[in-house]
């Protein structure tokens, strides 16, 4: 079984001298009905439907069962996980060596499990990892565990907004926003008082610094716009 795999956010970060290879386990609650569990504990009702399962090639059945048995494989032989993992990210490093590049990877690019991430960044610590997450009141405890090659960035949601300023206040954390716009030049030069960057131009989040928001446009389904709009998910710009 092959874990990881690539997309096409993360290949635009080749620009940035980077090779990430991104870990895509079951979001939220896809896995239970096969056994899993939640896999999003902190998942808000806006971002759901907006959730990157519903984009591109991610919604074919054949990626849906990957994922599962990803899932499954984390859950119940945590260490057969690992193994693979490390085979895998032992040769993206060689392979980063060669090409003069940065090796990286995202282990929760649709999942939102902190304890995958530090085993991975501790496990490598010659590899850059990194995270969007809402699980703010578990890092909010946690943040000490956070090994210093895995940035987290805090994704702020309907749900969580004010403990997400909270703790970008600090200026240990950078933080992320959907705005509700398909156009990232709409995007404001600041929110709450954060500068904005763009988010989407690549997804090199090890190089966006603290105190600093990552802006990113609406996507998905129309209905899934609109539901995002009208849970607050969405920010108007």
């Amino acid at each position: 079984m092959r874990l990881f795999s690539r997309n096409h956010k993360t290949e635009l970060s080749k620009g940035d001298g980077a090779i990430i290879l991104p870990l895509q386990l079951s979001p939220a609650t896809e896995s239970v009905e096969h056994g899993g569990k939640n896999m999003c504990a902190e998942a808000s009702d806006g971002c759901a439907p907006a959730c990157l399962k519903y984009a591109g090639l991610n919604v074919m059945p054949t990626h849906v069962a990957a994922r599962v048995r990803k899932t499954l494989l984390y859950l119940n032989e945590q260490e057969e996980f690992h193994r693979l993992a490390n085979k895998e990210l032992e040769a993206l490093k060689r392979k980063a060596a060669r090409e003069d590049m940065i090796p990286a990877t995202r282990p929760n690019t649709l999942s939102d499990v902190p304890q995958l991430g530090i085993r991975i960044a501790t496990d490598h610590p010659d590899l850059q990892v990194y995270d969007y997450t809402k699980r703010l009141k578990w890092w909010r405890k946690h943040s000490e565990e956070r090994p210093d090659n895995y940035a987290v960035v805090l994704s702020r949601s309907e749900t969580n907004e004010d403990l997400w300023n909270e703790l970008m206040s600090t200026g240990d954390w950078a933080g992320a926003v959907v705005f509700d716009t398909k156009d990232p030049a709409e995007f404001p030069t600041h929110y709450m008082g954060f500068p904005v960057e763009n988010g989407d131009a690549s997804d090199s989040r090890w190089k966006t610094p603290r105190g600093t928001v990552v802006g990113l446009t609406l996507k998905g389904t129309n209905k899934a716009k609109q539901e995002a709009r009208d849970s607050g998910f969405a920010v108007p710009c």
